[in-house]
């Protein structure tokens, strides 16, 4: 695996060879004498991370600084499906080169056919967009009108991109084709709470696979004899630092048996926690739930994976992993 401070000097060859090669593969760049892959790539990333409002005016600088003048007219005509073509596929390439930088043991890793994490991420777009990528809506500083969904699903063990797709901003994580796609026979998948569902976990089982999540606040547990449903807020540690490993039941109805590992957090831990649940709570203009307050004080897993294969600190290790 790469390491994270040969990270930056692989990036820059993504942005430079890389994007040049990429052009030319995606139809972006026919001719040379205009603008190049890499100052097309270099200039939006700066551009936009100096402003994400940027213009096509401060755009076209940006490129200009990066190698390659162009004037905003030329520019304006690149933004087509050339592009989007490319811009996939430099995004494509620079998550792989993120995921083999993951510090993990392969080890571990090799335990399963394959470590597929998860995971979605929301831009929110200009309100002109919104007849072509449609926005929740809503209110206050959350409110987007339109916005687009990234739904990606890595392979942590080959440091491989096995699935990106684009949807509104308005689509269920649960919905997302990363997601729904089957899970290889022997093979982990974790996922954040968006995707948190018991049916999805029997569908796992049949398919010979397994998954890591967090516990999502609410869905009911069951001790080991399946007919004692916990209380767990006064079932976990209250120690900080100490952990518990219990084989549950999940779900009122479905009674899902699988692993529930927990660890007390340290005071500066449930705090950071508690401010984070009152700044969402506060843009949504709802009140902190003392439920929520409560459990913020454990961080708290549910899996599949059997004990004599994932002991309860490596449980934690891939689960911080998908982060």
């Amino acid at each position: 695996m790469l390491t994270v401070s040969r990270l930056a000097t692989e990036m820059q060859t993504i942005l430079v060879d890389e994007a040049n090669r990429l052009a030319d593969e995606t139809g972006l760049i026919e001719r040379c004498v205009e603008i190049t892959g890499s100052s097309f790539a270099r200039g939006l990333v700066s551009g936009w991370q100096n402003d994400p409002q940027a213009s096509l005016a401060g755009l076209s600088q940006a490129i200009g600084n990066a190698g390659t003048p162009i004037t905003r007219q030329a520019l304006n005509q690149r933004f087509d499906a050339r592009s989007v073509r490319f811009s996939h596929a430099l995004l494509k390439r620079s998550l792989e080169a993120v995921v083999t930088a993951m510090p993990v043991e392969q080890s571990l890793l090799n335990r399963f056919t394959r470590v597929e994490l998860v995971d979605s991420s929301i831009i929110t777009l200009p309100n002109t967009l919104q007849d072509i990528w449609q926005g929740a809506g809503g209110f206050g500083e959350k409110a987007c009108v339109s916005a687009l969904k990234l739904n990606v699903r890595l392979d942590a063990k080959l440091g491989q991109l096995q699935h990106l797709d684009i949807s509104d901003g308005t689509q269920h994580d649960k919905k997302s084709e990363a997601h729904q796609a089957p899970v290889a026979k022997g093979g982990l998948r974790i996922e954040d709470l968006g995707y948190f569902g018991l049916d999805d976990f029997e569908r796992i089982e049949r398919e010979e696979g397994y998954f890591l999540l967090r516990y999502k606040q609410r869905t009911v547990v069951y001790g080991s004899n399946s007919e004692q449903r916990l209380n767990l807020a006064q079932e976990l540690p209250q120690q900080v630092g100490e952990v518990v490993d219990w084989q549950i039941y999940l779900g009122a109805q479905k009674k899902l048996p699988c692993r529930l590992v927990a660890e007390k957090v340290p005071p500066e831990v449930v705090a950071q926690r508690h401010a984070r649940l009152r700044e969402e709570a506060r843009q949504d203009q709802r009140n902190v739930t003392q439920e929520a307050l409560i459990m913020a004080q454990w961080t708290i897993y549910v899996t599949n994976v059997p004990t004599e294969m994932l002991s309860v600190t490596e449980v934690f290790i891939l689960g911080r992993y998908r982060w």
